[in-house]
């Protein structure tokens, strides 16, 4: 039981596969997204993995003081495509110790109204059961109050596809 509880630990304390810090040009996503739900900007618009990262370090460094908490220092968020899922990491420091959480999810957008599924996540590199997730994805709460707008805009689109290392947003019918 000791070596399980153990080999535990060591999951969460490894740190996972995260992508790099990039030093891309961030792309102006909040205005895309903005003229096409409100303008009818038509077409689609597309962004790699990089760009969307880019533009995930520029948003939130302004908003590093609501996102840190008391012995919790936000370090940065991430986002990672595969095909049909997005997987989002965040890491924080605690006493110079980084800690890694991720939250996986699948985008349907059925009935014209965009719907997100968890599919699990991760503490480390120890995997979480996406049963368990759905209560758990409140360690991600506050980076969720930061990126409201873009989770509003988003709403409002026709379609969001994932494909490796990018990500494809359809602006919604008229």
């Amino acid at each position: 039981m000791a070596a399980a509880v153990v080999a535990a630990l060591v999951e969460i304390a490894l740190p996972p596969e995260l992508p790099a810090p990039t030093k891309a040009v961030p792309p102006q996503v909040d205005l895309d997204l903005e003229n096409a739900a409100f303008y009818q900007k038509t077409g689609a618009l597309e962004y790699s993995q990089d760009q969307i990262n880019a533009y995930l370090a520029y948003r939130l460094t302004s908003k590093k003081t609501a996102l840190n908490k008391p012995l919790l220092t936000f370090v940065r968020a991430t986002a990672s495509f595969r095909d049909g899922a997005c997987t989002i990491g965040m890491e924080r420091s605690l006493f110079g110790y980084s800690i890694y959480s991720r939250t996986s999810y699948q985008v349907d957008a059925g009935a014209g109204k965009i719907s997100a599924t968890n599919v699990g996540g991760w503490i480390g590199r120890f995997p979480i059961h996406p049963a368990i997730m759905r209560f758990g994805d409140i360690i991600f709460a506050d980076l969720w109050s930061a990126l409201e707008r873009e989770r509003k805009l988003l709403g409002k689109m026709g379609a969001v596809s994932f494909h490796d290392g990018g990500v494809t947003i359809t602006a919604p019918a008229r």
